[in-house]
């Protein structure tokens, strides 16, 4: 550990107020190349558990039930160097925190169809082709990193596929129970009906593909989007392993 590392120069300790605030900037924290993510601890309080590739620290963000959340050093240790006072926080949206998946990630490519946007790779049938654009929108405004993620994060490359929208019998918290313990899933999600409006997407960052072709390395997202509103509802992520 170093106090010139860039973990602790470009993203030192600090406070939120807000979950918005939080979200915003844990989302530069997953795309960062400075970190590789380890794990998520369900709470109270919830915690995403990252470790910085260079000098091998961790730190995580830690979210009560009730602010202020806490971005810093695992545990009570604090790096050399930390500043006495948090930076100012940025606000964004608050998306679900990342978890652990029970059941294998859907990793499969489907779509007929496939066009880059923003240097993404985006697949979709054709009973989608009118939604690309608002999807590729709610995704950039949730996540402005997203088009350089690849390069800013070591991936070989971005891709985006966009899924049916979700029926009238089904909710946002069923969809994500197909891959994950439906227990660490937000019940919440379960106001979230189908409808024409909501879609599951289908982020990944590809290090690397695997010999089979559908499957690949590096970090899976599952998304929820309402098209109408042109804004992203839930999210949850998993290491992708082939």
């Amino acid at each position: 550990m170093s106090a010139d590392c860039t973990c602790l120069g470009a993203f030192p300790p600090r406070e939120f107020k807000t979950a918005r605030a939080a979200d915003e900037f844990m989302s530069r924290i997953r795309v960062a190349s400075a970190f590789r993510f380890l794990r998520q601890q369900d709470g109270p309080p919830s915690r995403e558990i990252y470790r910085c590739r260079a000098c091998g620290l961790q730190w995580e963000c830690v979210a009560p039930d009730q602010p202020p959340y806490r971005w810093g050093p695992a545990g009570d240790a604090a790096p050399p160097g930390t500043p006495p006072a948090p930076a100012p926080p940025i606000p964004i949206a608050r998306p679900r925190a990342a978890a652990t998946p029970a059941a294998p990630v859907y990793l499969e490519v489907g779509g007929p169809i496939r066009e880059t946007v923003a240097g993404i790779g985006v697949l979709y049938n054709h009973e989608a082709r009118t939604e690309v654009a608002s999807v590729m929108k709610s995704l950039l405004e949730w996540r402005p990193g997203l088009s350089g993620w690849a390069a800013n994060a070591g991936m070989a490359e971005v891709e985006v596929e966009i899924g049916p929208p979700l029926d009238r019998k089904s909710s946002v918290f069923d969809l994500f129970a197909q891959t994950w313990d439906p227990g660490i899933v937000n019940p919440a999600w379960r106001g979230f009906r189908g409808g024409k409006n909501l879609r599951p997407v289908h982020l990944r960052g590809i290090r690397k593909r695997t010999a089979q072709g559908a499957g690949f390395q590096g970090e899976y997202y599952l998304v929820a989007i309402d098209t109408r509103a042109k804004q992203v509802v839930a999210w949850m992520m998993a290491e992708a392993n082939g």
